[in-house]
């Protein structure tokens, strides 16, 4: 495997495409939803229709190198003359840049992309086919459990607050991943998402309760207590391992161990 699937944060960087035919326009309208700086170049004044006008800043002139002056990233969108001369003038000045006529050059690409608030399906085939990721990612999008988008929302929310109030690790970790746990999604279809926030903030309260009286016994809140924990039979049985115990159980025993790994083992991301 020769590329990396990640999700790169572009609020407020700069980002010049060249070209703004429609492959050079979907790729600038991405990345200023994203947030970033946008300019695009192109000479022709007839690639943009005055009604179609774009909200990014556009410059109708041909490609020059001095573009791309103080941009974090480059997209090259123009016929493939313009296009090598773009990649050549990015790589000397270390921006990465993206070739639409030749995937072999570019640094990045775009994958085939499905958006529901914050969860986000991309799909790519290394280069292979635009249209099978287009297609991947048309069979895969609608398959999301909107619960599951009401869950990213709900956690986008409270990670700070996690965070905030749960210093140990461990102790954060197994909360983390306790509260990512899909059983939730059946309480946000059955009562709402109002009910798992109020389950998730009972526990943070439990457990700063617990550190501050350790010799106390406070109740978890009741989807999560350990006597109503279940085994995680979606967890990988590598090696003949017994199903991993989800829930309370980890979190309890992170707590009275003070730095012990409970029995919760995803990693926060």
């Amino acid at each position: 495997m020769s590329t990396l699937p990640v999700e790169l944060r572009v609020r407020g960087k700069r980002v010049l495409v060249v070209g703004l035919g429609p492959i050079g326009r979907r790729r600038a309208t991405l990345f200023q939803e994203a947030g970033a700086q946008v300019r695009g170049v192109d000479p022709s004044p007839l690639v943009i229709a005055e009604a179609d006008r774009p909200e990014f800043e556009w410059i109708l002139e041909p490609y020059r190198s001095a573009h791309l002056e103080g941009m974090s990233l480059a997209v090259a969108a123009a016929p493939p003359e313009v296009n090598r001369q773009v990649v050549a003038d990015a790589r000397r000045r270390g921006i990465l840049v993206s070739s639409a006529s030749d995937p072999t050059q570019s640094d990045f690409s775009f994958p085939a992309i499905w958006r529901s608030g914050p969860v986000v399906v991309s799909v790519g085939t290394s280069g292979a086919s635009p249209a099978l990721a287009a297609s991947l990612r048309d069979q895969l999008g609608p398959q999301i459990d909107p619960a599951a988008v009401r869950l990213a929302e709900l956690l986008l929310q409270l990670r700070p607050e996690v965070f905030r109030r749960v210093s140990n690790p461990d102790t954060r970790r197994a909360v983390l991943a306790t509260a990512a746990h899909p059983r939730w999604l059946s309480l946000i279809r059955e009562q709402g998402v109002d009910t798992v926030r109020h389950e998730i903030l009972s526990l943070l309260a439990a457990l700063e309760a617990q550190r501050s009286d350790p010799q106390s016994h406070h109740p978890l809140a009741s989807p999560l207590h350990p006597q109503n924990a279940q085994e995680d039979d979606s967890a990988p049985r590598e090696g003949g391992h017994p199903p991993r115990r989800v829930a309370a159980s980890g979190i309890g025993q992170a707590v009275a161990g003070e730095g012990s790994r409970g029995e919760l083992s995803p990693r926060e991301s």
